[in-house]
């Protein structure tokens, strides 16, 4: 009898968050800022990701300010270098999914934000081919999938507008070596790590 009770308070405690909750969805722009260059055998590469854009929706959950944030993004990253055969950009679509804590007055809020993110290759325009003397020595190929943390923090306007950080880093290296290239070399690509600043608006 006492396990139905505790289940019973436990059900109308959590409809009564469901019912409380306050969600959103809206759409943000980021700007990312890789911290790791990439360097294979002394040979710079070049590696930007200058936008992602996408949805982000909110799940909060008053009083405590709790709630989650999820995002999928379409993120872009374009590799060059004097020793690249030619430019290569490769496509991503980026997915965080955030625990997120808000606290503030109703016109001005302040967040904090940690969890994973996930990273798959929707598109690329080939393998990076690095050569040397005009001789190709290695080539790497980008990984499908991807994964890694992120966490950071930023403030609300309005209800409507936010501006945030977060550091973001990946588990694995983002490209290996494509088969028929192997050598005794280090085997993959690190790019492990980043800032990325963003802009968000909800409808």
């Amino acid at each position: 009898m006492k396990k139905k009770i505790v289940f019973l308070a436990f059900s109308l405690l959590v409809i009564s968050f469901s019912a409380n909750a306050q969600f959103k969805i809206g759409a943000t722009l980021g700007v990312p800022f890789k911290l790791n260059s990439l360097n294979v055998n002394d040979v710079e590469i070049e590696s930007s990701r200058p936008f992602n854009l996408g949805i982000v929706t909110e799940m909060i959950f008053p009083p405590f300010g709790i709630g989650f944030e999820v995002s999928a993004l379409y993120e872009l990253e374009m590799i060059s270098g004097d020793n690249i055969v030619k430019a290569v950009n490769v496509g991503y679509i980026i997915i965080p999914a955030n625990f997120k804590w808000k606290f503030g007055f109703s016109q001005f809020k302040v967040f904090a934000k940690a969890g994973p993110s996930f990273s798959i290759k929707v598109h690329d325009s080939g393998n990076i081919d690095i050569t040397q003397s005009g001789v190709s020595f290695q080539n790497f190929k980008p990984k499908p999938f991807n994964f890694g943390l992120n966490v950071g923090a930023g403030f609300e306007i309005m209800s409507k507008v936010q501006v945030g950080a977060a550091y973001f880093y990946n588990f694995t290296d983002p490209f290996v070596e494509a088969v028929g290239f192997e050598t005794n070399n280090d085997n993959s690509i690190p790019n492990n790590g980043g800032f990325v600043v963003s802009l968000s608006y909800f409808f």
